[in-house]
């Protein structure tokens, strides 16, 4: 029989130094839940016969292991910073674009003190808070007016639940996609009160398509952006302009959704042509929403702007209240489109048009340290490599990059991959052919010590 009295005390266990990296956070909370857990978990083993040969220390250490790993496994959960090694400039799941300098330092000056965030300094009354970025946006754009919510889901649920609640929308069918974490654009539209009328074929939708499923219950036309597919071969898409044409004649609006919006010429960096909310206007669209967090470089935000009888309808929808966005994003926004006013490259820009011989640069760098570092089974290479556009945007395009490879003869490349991320500064890299790649475009040099350090932890372990 198991001698209940070599299990641990709860306040003898606490005092193990293995958990004072833990004590910060929700960590700090679990930490003795998780030793009272594990307590009588073993209680109940020892009871069905189990470790009854177990020393005092030997059920100590069973319990601290095992709440080690359930406190680092919670601790990985927290927000904070990696090393985005894929070359995927805009990573959904590495928290997209990074902002510019201004939008940084606007966001500490907003967050560390008061600000007139509902308060006009001129009349010492209440004003609203979106009414310099809306000025910023409508400028840029060239529309009547803007809006500004908390996502560019949002903003299509705000414009359809507005402008056309319980009744039909028509949409292409080639442009019911399905957007990121499963959200799919009809169940959007579905959820927001309206019908839809699906018109065309999947790989082609002409004007005249739209214009024969348009009833006297139809409230507007739709045009979706396809975000991150595209189809290729014989295929064909309704342009802004010929669908404002058939809106005008019908007396319904034409709602484009942009997906990622974009405020600069990609064709002045070498890639094709992306349409801006500038060219949809200027087509004739009476209301556009496109993200702020994607390829404009600013903070999560959906962007509405268009014709001023639209979007004032917009801002009286009880559900703005809902998906207003907090200061802290209109800090950062405000700061973004300024640096478009200024021309000033944002980082996310700046990545686009980076000259490929840097790119090379960077990457020989990080070659050099990590060879200096003699890091024992590695074998480090420079070679080329296609960054990508991410965030839905340019799915066919790739940026023209370098990596660093690395392969060893003692890990295997998903060992590697783990490795790096589990590391204290994360690394998040890439396996192509049993090689871990580190694509330098979307990394600082500044992080090219943790990835030494990263690689120098394994060969120490």
């Amino acid at each position: 029989m198991s001698n209940f009295r070599n299990l641990p005390k709860v306040d003898e266990l606490l005092r193990d130094e293995r958990f004072v990296p833990f004590q910060d956070g929700l960590a700090k909370i679990k930490t003795p839940k998780f030793v009272r857990a594990e307590l009588e978990c073993l209680r109940t083993e020892m009871s069905q016969g189990k470790h009854a040969n177990a020393t005092r220390a030997d059920l100590s250490e069973i319990i601290i292991a095992s709440v080690c790993r359930k406190l680092a496994e919670l601790q990985a959960d927290r927000l904070r910073k990696v090393v985005n090694a894929t070359g995927i400039v805009m990573h959904t799941n590495l928290g997209r674009s990074v902002l510019c300098e201004r939008a940084a330092n606007k966001l500490t000056e907003v967050a560390t003190g008061y600000s007139n965030l509902e308060y006009s300094t001129i009349t010492g009354a209440r004003r609203p808070r979106l009414s310099y970025v809306e000025q910023l946006l409508a400028d840029i754009t060239g529309a009547e007016a803007a809006l500004v919510v908390n996502n560019n889901a949002a903003a299509v649920f705000l414009t359809l639940n507005t402008i056309c609640n319980n009744r039909p929308v028509v949409v292409s069918r080639g442009e019911m996609v399905e957007i990121g974490d499963s959200f799919r654009i009809g169940e959007i539209i579905a959820a927001s009160g309206c019908s839809v009328v699906e018109v065309g074929a999947t790989n082609r939708t002409i004007a005249n398509d739209y214009s024969k499923a348009i009833t006297q219950e139809t409230a507007a036309i739709l045009k979706i952006h396809t975000s991150n597919y595209r189809i290729v071969g014989y295929s064909g898409e309704t342009s802004t302009s010929e669908l404002s044409a058939v809106t005008q004649q019908a007396d319904i609006p034409l709602i484009e959704d942009m997906g990622s919006g974009i405020l600069i010429d990609l064709a002045k960096l070498g890639f094709p042509y992306e349409r801006t909310p500038m060219d949809a206007i200027a087509d004739g669209a009476d209301i556009v929403t496109f993200s702020g967090d994607k390829c404009l470089g600013g903070p999560q935000a959906g962007l509405i702007v268009g014709k001023k009888t639209y979007i004032d309808r917009l801002r009286r929808n009880q559900l703005m209240r809902c998906l207003r966005i907090d200061k802290l994003c209109l800090a950062a926004l405000e700061a973004t489109l300024e640096a478009y006013i200024n021309n000033e490259n944002t980082p996310t820009s700046a990545l686009f048009g980076t000259d490929p011989e840097r790119t090379h640069e960077k990457a020989t760098v990080l070659h050099n340290m990590l060879t200096q570092a003699e890091i024992g089974t590695f074998e480090f290479a420079v070679q080329p490599h296609n960054a990508q556009f991410g965030g839905g945007a340019m799915p066919l395009e790739n940026i023209p990059s370098y990596a660093v490879y690395a392969t060893s003869s003692r890990f295997s490349a998903s060992k590697i991959e783990l490795a790096l991320r589990s590391f204290s500064t994360p690394i998040i890299a890439t396996i192509q052919d049993d090689n871990v790649i580190l694509d330098v475009l979307t990394v600082n040099e500044s992080d090219f010590l943790h990835i030494v350090l990263a690689f120098l932890s394994m060969v120490k372990d």
